[in-house]
């Protein structure tokens, strides 16, 4: 497939963009070969690392922000790439803050953190109640870091990649629904 074409059908969206990205997403699937060589990851962390990078390059062409000076293989892979690093920052930074001595933690959140959580607590509990019960518990159980394994056990799918399917549609779902409800807050702001 050429780029323009898969530019192009991401772009209009609907079928059409679905198909065209399972066709990249098969044919690019080698790149978790070489990641996986390259950082020694998990089969899990490449997975998830592979589809949230599909994701983030299905959104930056809708929003046009691949400005097509590379191939869109090799975009991709420069997106896959940094979730990979991303992945390994993460794990690192998580063994780094147990080692903290206590006395050296700020147990007192400042008042605007906790301000600031409540407020964003109550936007994401009220996108959440949006979705399917199924779709609530998948993400949460994911957010919880279960693996995708025990996330198809608990909410009685298949296996890890139709848990991966699935979270992947929720993860839409949820996106849908903060970007029509801040289309709506900023209609109601331009009412006052």
């Amino acid at each position: 497939m050429k780029d323009i074409e898969i530019i192009e059908q991401i772009r209009h969206g609907g079928y059409a963009m679905e198909k065209c990205l399972q066709r990249f997403y098969d044919e690019n699937l080698r790149l978790m070969g070489s990641m996986g060589k390259k950082y020694g990851l998990s089969r899990d962390d490449l997975l998830d690392a592979y589809s949230d990078s599909i994701v983030d390059f299905k959104d930056q062409i809708r929003k046009q922000l691949f400005q097509q000076k590379s191939k869109c293989s090799t975009y991709f892979y420069s997106i896959l790439n940094h979730k990979c690093i991303d992945i390994l920052r993460r794990k690192t930074t998580y063994r780094e803050t147990h080692e903290i001595p206590d006395n050296l933690k700020d147990t007192a959140p400042d008042i605007i953190q906790k301000l600031t959580s409540t407020v964003e607590k109550k936007y994401l509990d009220d996108l959440m109640n949006r979705l399917s019960d199924r779709c609530k518990e998948i993400l949460m159980d994911w957010n919880d870091g279960y693996s995708m394994e025990d996330i198809a056990l608990r909410n009685d799918l298949l296996n890890a990649n139709v848990a991966r399917t699935k979270r992947y549609t929720c993860l839409q779902e949820l996106l849908s629904f903060a970007r029509n409800s801040g289309v709506s807050e900023t209609q109601r702001k331009q009412k006052r």
